[in-house]
């Protein structure tokens, strides 16, 4: 699945004009900047000594990053900046907690103003204002389903949430849930610094979260089997409005939890909207997809294969003879090709039987030929099919026909 990335968020830049506080002054011509912090918590501007960097985000800059340290008005200066350099970074630790602002074209000619603010780690100040989990598409080849899951986080306090593992609380942590099973789990936040790490049943984040909405980006493929799929998602920190989107015509939603709320037109595609509102802490929201299409015949006898092989733990032997049988019974339940017919006559010849399966191979061959066979499940189905061969020539020491096969 090929998905757009997220553009990342940058906490706003705030240019104010103090008229009662007079500016130092720098020209056009130093290329210069100069800024100064204040404490969001208190108003007020920091005191000296803390450290600020300015990254110049322009290849062509070979010593790209400068550094300051404000003084007892909370201001810093650089000078000498690249003079086509329109970019930049800048980068504080306050409080412990670092903060980045995005600048484009600084001016030289007053002072730029940038909010920090003081921590604390009471998780409850932090909402999250609308999660939405998106059936982006069914992967029949692979038998997965792509899930695209995304959520705003909202605080609103003059307060920054830092998880601290020393404090009173080492487990406040900014948690999502996953379904069982979930893989290729790619996460994108507007959030700056911190970690991932895997908690039970779910992620969660590190990062510090200033005042302010924030966006969580999570795209992940989660396995499902027949033509089914169940989930029971648990909201954590709960959540204000809870989003299903399911592309029409693709699956059937069966829930008590969640209300159809229409269609909506996204690009070219319509989804079905199904949605919960006021999911309070660790409330639950389950449902499930039914009548998922079918993946092709080749990976559903490859699962088969898969599934056996683990249930069972026996030997080589034991295991040809028992995954033949259930093939023989999985293969009738449905409307089969020719050869899946054959297998299921009574008949005492087994060299007929023994032939089926070498014309099983020469048609995988065809297939993975065509393209219509990945190579991976290729080799798995072929590799099986021989160990079958195999099997039947010890246990009724068949002559091998004449077939041509790789």
């Amino acid at each position: 699945m090929s998905l757009k990335k997220l553009a990342m968020g940058f906490i706003g830049l705030v240019i104010l004009l103090n008229l009662s506080y007079q500016p130092t002054v720098l020209t056009a011509d130093d290329h210069a900047f100069g800024g100064r912090l204040l404490n969001g918590t208190s108003g007020d501007a920091v005191n000296a000594g803390h450290h600020v960097s300015l990254k110049i985000l322009d290849p062509k800059v070979v010593d790209n990053e400068m550094f300051s340290v404000t003084n007892v008005s909370g201001e810093f200066f650089f000078a000498g900046l690249p003079q086509d350099s329109k970019k930049y970074r800048l980068t504080v630790i306050f409080d412990e907690v670092p903060y980045q602002f995005e600048i484009f074209e600084p001016s030289s000619h007053q002072l730029a103003e940038f909010t920090v603010y003081e921590k604390t780690d009471d998780i409850r100040i932090i909402e999250i204002l609308d999660e939405t989990l998106t059936i982006m598409g069914v992967d029949h080849n692979l038998s997965v389903i792509e899930i695209l899951h995304v959520a705003q986080i909202e605080n609103s306090q003059r307060l920054t949430f830092v998880n601290d593992p020393a404090g009173s609380n080492p487990m406040n942590l900014l948690r999502f849930a996953l379904p069982g099973g979930a893989n290729n789990l790619d996460v994108r936040t507007s959030l700056s610094g911190g970690n991932l790490i895997q908690v039970d049943r779910g992620f969660a984040l590190t990062s510090p979260v200033p005042p302010g909405k924030h966006d969580l980006l999570v795209t992940y493929h989660v396995p499902y089997t027949g033509k089914s799929w169940r989930h029971s998602i648990r909201f954590p920190l709960g959540t204000k409005m809870f989003r299903l989107l399911l592309p029409g015509g693709l699956a059937k939603v069966l829930t008590d939890h969640l209300s159809e709320r229409g269609i909506m037109e996204i690009g070219n595609t319509t989804y079905s909207v199904y949605e919960s509102i006021d999911n309070k802490v660790g409330a639950r929201v389950e449902f499930e997809l039914t009548e998922i299409p079918l993946p092709p015949l080749s990976r559903r006898i490859t699962q088969f294969f898969d599934k056996t092989y683990v249930q069972l733990g026996v030997g080589p032997a034991i295991l040809g003879i028992c995954t033949l049988t259930v093939l023989v019974y999985f293969v009738a339940s449905r409307s089969r090709p020719t050869w899946g017919r054959l297998l299921l006559r009574k008949t005492a010849n087994s060299n007929k039987e023994y032939r089926y399966l070498f014309e099983a191979i020469v048609l995988l061959d065809r297939e993975f030929n065509r393209g219509e066979v990945d190579k991976v499940v290729y080799d798995a189905e072929r590799g099986k099919l021989k160990s079958l061969i195999a099997q039947r020539k010890l246990d009724g020491k068949t002559p091998e026909p004449n077939i041509e096969w790789q």
